[in-house]
């Protein structure tokens, strides 16, 4: 392990500011694409590609969140703050707004009530549930003071309502309470995290009139770390030519493929390990590769030297067939399939 995990939280943050380019860019903070390959970087670098990945959704909607978040993903949230400068009617119920984001602020995700469209947040800068701003579930009581949140164990989850269609540009939806709109976010984190800029766009909220100077909180991005999941296949372990039958043909047909005189095996299934296509039924001897190797395997487990055919877990099949035969005329015991815990 590198000397800056896992006793050395201070020279993680410095490693990963430095592969994020935290204060590197031309705003202060970190935009979420240099997040994104920072992220990416050092999981490559700790030699985790295999197991886990990193993607980035821009604007993502809270049903996406959501379906994330059950799925026991690491997802951060930025925030961008957008401020109205200027309204300018242009008819009837209708405005022209003028809007300036002012900075960006991230948060993880700490749970969510798809039912009553609700979010909970850890914040790294705000305890606002144990400040008594909002509700929420404190954890940790190891501390007397607000800045107690800077030990992870502390932070409390702030709950919030969340608000669709938002009003404004930067998000599909946004943190509907009082502190997410208060004038205190736009001096707290001004160009911060994607920095500022204006847009002019026509008002989208025909519920509400727009009021110079609102702050509305939207949801830019996600930034997401998640394991590698496997992924069910259509295949039979073993069926190589794929004529649904597990028989010495198939060893004959992986011979002449591996020769280069015969063709290659039907059955093709995605390993999101190694983010290439693995001839799955081939592989019959488990270690998520399909090689000469497996076809001594199959042919030991004609022989009953094998007791059993396994395949690469990361390309389980979909049905497990009830029975093989091993010497075309014969009918067995039900065929065995075990996973391998190779790779």
């Amino acid at each position: 392990m590198p000397g800056f995990y896992p006793h050395n939280p201070i020279g993680f943050i410095q490693v990963m500011a430095l592969l994020m380019k935290t204060n590197a860019t031309a705003n202060p903070g970190t935009d979420v694409d240099t997040m994104q390959a920072g992220i990416h970087q050092y999981i490559q670098m700790m030699h985790l590609d295999t197991l886990f990945y990193e993607h980035t959704i821009k604007q993502p909607t809270f049903d996406t969140i959501a379906a994330e978040i059950i799925r026991s993903q690491d997802v951060t949230l930025l925030l961008g703050f957008w401020y109205i400068e200027e309204v300018i009617p242009v008819g009837p119920g209708q405005w022209l707004v003028s809007w300036r984001r002012t900075g960006g602020h991230y948060v993880t995700v700490a749970g969510v009530n798809e039912q009553e469209g609700l979010i909970g947040i850890s914040d790294p800068d705000a305890d606002n549930f144990e400040m008594g701003i909002c509700s929420g579930v404190l954890r940790g009581l190891n501390h007397i003071h607000p800045t107690g949140h800077n030990d992870g164990v502390s932070g409390s989850h702030d709950i919030y309502d969340i608000g669709v269609p938002p009003c404004s540009p930067g998000g599909l939806w946004e943190l509907e309470h009082a502190y997410w709109h208060s004038p205190y976010l736009l001096s707290r984190y001004m160009n911060q995290n994607g920095g500022m800029f204006m847009v002019t766009l026509p008002w989208s909220c025909p519920q509400i009139e727009p009021m110079v100077g609102a702050i509305y909180t939207e949801i830019e991005a996600a930034v997401i770390v998640s394991p590698r999941q496997p992924i069910p296949c259509a295949y039979k372990p073993g069926d190589i030519n794929g004529d649904d039958v597990v028989i010495g043909g198939d060893v004959t047909y992986g011979v002449r493929y591996f020769k280069g005189i015969g063709s290659q095996p039907p059955d093709s299934c995605w390993n999101d390990s190694t983010q290439n296509w693995l001839y799955a039924a081939g592989d019959v001897n488990g270690n998520c590769e399909f090689r000469g190797s497996d076809i001594t395997f199959l042919v030991a487990y004609f022989k009953s030297i094998q007791p059993a055919l396994k395949w690469c877990r990361w390309t389980p099949p979909l049905v497990l067939p009830p029975a093989i035969n091993r010497d075309g005329d014969k009918a067995v015991e039900p065929m065995k399939i075990i996973p391998s815990q190779s790779k």
